[in-house]
C-alpha cells in the first residue's frame, strides 16, 4: 500500500502483484521492486493532476517452488524477515536460498545470489553456492564500493537445515557476473546486521559488540587474489580434451546370403560372427595378407586363410558363445569358447553391421590384447566415431596368452559395442570458448603466482585449451 508520510491516509492499495513477500519493497524513485517467494515483480507510480496516485506493473516474473526460490516458512519469528534486495546500476542484486536436494530428498539450501535487470526483469546472472550452508539468509546485501558484500547470520532458523552457526561474509564483483572475489568465517559470532562500509574499514553489529575489521595489508592482498584464483577454477571446472573423432565412411559391400550381418544396435555387439583360428601366436607375418591385409578384409563363411603350412577357414560364431539375453539382444562374445580353449594363439573375428542413421557413437573394446578395424579404420576403446549411413566391415583381432590347465574351459569374453554418445566436441566448444575468453586472467595467475599450485593449476588449463584447439584445426 502507498501511505500519506504526514497523515497516515491510505492513497492506493495492492499495487504488487505478487505477494507472499519477506521483505520489504525497494523504492528507486517512482519505482518499487520486490521479491517474493511467488516471483519478482516492479510496478511504476505516479500522481494525477488531482493528487491521487496511480499504480501500473512494469514487468513480472512469477514461479513456484523449487531452486532460486526465498523459503517459505511461515513459521519464521519476526525477526527473520528476508532483507533487501539491493539497487545498483539497474540490476536487482537478491540473497535466495537454493533448496536443492540430494536423491535421498533431503534439503541442502546453499547460500545464493540472483541478479535481474530493473527495466525488464530478465535474469542476468544466478551465482550458485555463495556459501556451501544456509542458516540464516536474512541479512541484506550490501554495497562495498566495487563490491556487494553478503552474509549468513549463522542464528539457525526454523525450516533451514544449515549446520553452520556462526556468521559468514562474502564478497562478489558489483557487476552482471557478481563474481566471488573472497569469503570468511567468523566462528563463534552471530550476525543481525547488514555490515557499513567506511573507506577500507567494514563495522559489523554482532551479537556481542560492534567490530571493526580493515583489510589493506599485503597478507590480505594475497588473500584475496589466491580465493579469487580457486573461485575461478572452481567456476570453470578443468576438463581435459575429448578424443578426436574419427570419420569413418561406410562402404558398398555385395553380401550374399550367409555373410555374417545384423543391424547396428547401440550398447550391444553383433548377433551373427565369423571366426578364424586358433592361429598360433608365434606364427609370422600378416595373417590376412591374402585378403588385403586388415584395412582391406572382408572374408565370407567357409573362406580360408594360409598361414605357414596350415590353412585356416573362418567360420560361424556357434549362439552358444555368445551372451544372449531373453530379449535377443547379445552382450559379449566368448573368445576362449569360440576357439576351443586354446591358449597363447590369434583368432580373427569378423561381423558386417548396418547402420541406420547417421550418428555419433562411442566405440567400447573390453578385454586385453584386442584391436579393431572398423571399414578398415583402426579404432581402439573409447574412440568416438562419426558413422553414415550404410554398412560397416568389423573386424576384431584377439590375442589369447598362455592359459593353465584349470582355466582352458572358462570364459574370456570381448563386447566390441557402439553406443551413443553426443559429439564430444559440442559441448568442449564452449568450455575451450570460455577459456580463451579468459586467457589473459589464466596468464596473470601464472605470472604472479609463479611456483605454486596455482600457477600450475592455470598453465593446465590453458595446456588443455592449446591441444583441443590442435585437434581441431
Amino acid at each position: 500500500s502507498v501511505l500519506d508520510a504526514a497523515t497516515g491516509a491510505l492513497l492506493h492499495r495492492d499495487i504488487l502483484p505478487l505477494v507472499g513477500n519477506r521483505g520489504g519493497p525497494y523504492v528507486d524513485g517512482n519505482r518499487v521492486y520486490a521479491v517474493s517467494v511467488l516471483g519478482e515483480t516492479a510496478v511504476e507510480l505516479w500522481l494525477d493532476a488531482a493528487g491521487r496516485v496511480g499504480a501500473r506493473p512494469l514487468w513480472a516474473n512469477r514461479h513456484g517452488t523449487g531452486r532460486g526460490t526465498l523459503k517459505a516458512n511461515h513459521s519464521w519469528p519476526a525477526k527473520n524477515w528476508m532483507k533487501g534486495p539491493l539497487i545498483h546500476d539497474g540490476r536487482i542484486y537478491q540473497s535466495l536460498v537454493d533448496r536443492a536436494h540430494v536423491p535421498q530428498h533431503y534439503p541442502c539450501p546453499w547460500h545464493e545470489l540472483d541478479i535481474w535487470d530493473t527495466d525488464t526483469g530478465a535474469k542476468l546472472a544466478r551465482r550458485r553456492k555463495v556459501f556451501d550452508s544456509c542458516t540464516d539468509p536474512t541479512v541484506a546485501p550490501t554495497l562495498a564500493g566495487a563490491y556487494i558484500a553478503l552474509a549468513d547470520g549463522g542464528d539457525p532458523l526454523p525450516g533451514f537445515h544449515g549446520t553452520t552457526e556462526y556468521a559468514q561474509l562474502a564478497f562478489v564483483g558489483a557487476d552482471a557476473e557478481a563474481f566471488p572475489v573472497t569469503r570468511f568465517r567468523l566462528p563463534g559470532k552471530k550476525l543481525r546486521a547488514a555490515p557499513v562500509f567506511a573507506g577500507e574499514r567494514m563495522y559489523l553489529r554482532l551479537y556481542d559488540g560492534l567490530y571493526c575489521i580493515a583489510v589493506s595489508d599485503a597478507a590480505g592482498a594475497q588473500f584475496v587474489e589466491e580465493v579469487k584464483a580457486q573461485t575461478l577454477f572452481a567456476e570453470i571446472p578443468l576438463r581435459e580434451p575429448p578424443p578426436p573423432v574419427k570419420v569413418i565412411p561406410a562402404a558398398a559391400l555385395e553380401l550374399g546370403t550367409d555373410a555374417p550381418l545384423d543391424r547396428l544396435h547401440p550398447g550391444t555387439i553383433a548377433r551373427s560372427w565369423l571366426v578364424c583360428g586358433p592361429i598360433p601366436s608365434q606364427a609370422p607375418g600378416d595373417h590376412l595378407a591374402a585378403l588385403g591385409g586388415p584395412t582391406q578384409a572382408a572374408p565370407g563363411p567357409g573362406q580360408s586363410i594360409t598361414v605357414g603350412a596350415t590353412s585356416y577357414t573362418f567360420k560361424p560364431v556357434a549362439k552358444q558363445h555368445l551372451g544372449i539375453d531373453r530379449h535377443g539382444y547379445a552382450h559379449n562374445l566368448d573368445v576362449l569358447g569360440s576357439i576351443g580353449g586354446k591358449g597363447s594363439s590369434v583368432s580373427w573375428f569378423y561381423c558386417v553391421v548396418e547402420n541406420s542413421e547417421v550418428r555419433t557413437m562411442r566405440f567400447s573394446l573390453d578385454g586385453g590384447g584386442v584391436r579393431a578395424w572398423l571399414n578398415g579404420v583402426e579404432i581402439a576403446d573409447k574412440d568416438i566415431v562419426d558413422l553414415e549411413l550404410g554398412t560397416y566391415r568389423l573386424l576384431i583381432r584377439s590375442e589369447v596368452g598362455r592359459l593353465p590347465p584349470f582355466a582352458r574351459n572358462s570364459k574370456i569374453a570381448i563386447a566390441p559395442t557402439f553406443t551413443g554418445t553426443d559429439h564430444p566436441a559440442l559441448d568442449y566448444d564452449a568450455w575451450a570458448d570460455q577459456v580463451e575468453a579468459l586467457r589473459e586472467r589464466f596468464e596473470q595467475l601464472i605470472r604472479d603466482h609463479a611456483g605454486t599450485g596455482i600457477a600450475s593449476r592455470a598453465r593446465l588449463y590453458l595446456q588443455a585449451l592449446d591441444t583441443y584447439r590442435k585437434q581441431n584445426r
